[in-house]
């Protein structure tokens, strides 16, 4: 019985780790997302293999550092308008925006450890 409370507390700390959900912006919606506070952007693409390959730093950054900034997705596939609007051209891009202007940006992936430098700086 005490193995199974055990294993039953490490699915509970999985499944409520797990449970951090990034919020997709879109074509339609994505110039309201970062109009306010500060919002960390990921520009990717499922096709692009460094995306996909990014996306598991991006979503641990996230969870580590949502507390008093937000994070977000933009797919720039099925939503071209806003990345053109702030001249994605190559992806992954991070973006950092204040109250809707841009702050800094980086193309690339990395580590989590770079991904956090570059946005306390």
């Amino acid at each position: 019985m005490r193995a199974f409370s055990v294993m039953s507390l490490g699915l509970c700390l999985l499944i409520s780790s797990s449970a951090f959900a990034l919020s997709e912006a879109n074509d339609i919606n994505f110039e309201e997302r970062i109009s306010n506070g500060t919002v960390v952007v990921d520009f990717y693409s499922h096709s692009c293999p460094h995306c996909v390959k990014f996306a598991p730093t991006f979503r641990q950054v996230a969870q580590d550092m949502s507390s008093d900034r937000t994070f977000i997705t933009l797919n720039v596939k099925t939503s071209p308008k806003a990345a053109k609007r702030h001249g994605i051209s190559r992806i992954p891009t991070v973006v950092i925006f204040e109250d809707g202007n841009e702050v800094k940006r980086r193309t690339g992936g990395g580590s989590a450890d770079s991904l956090k430098s570059f946005i306390q700086k």
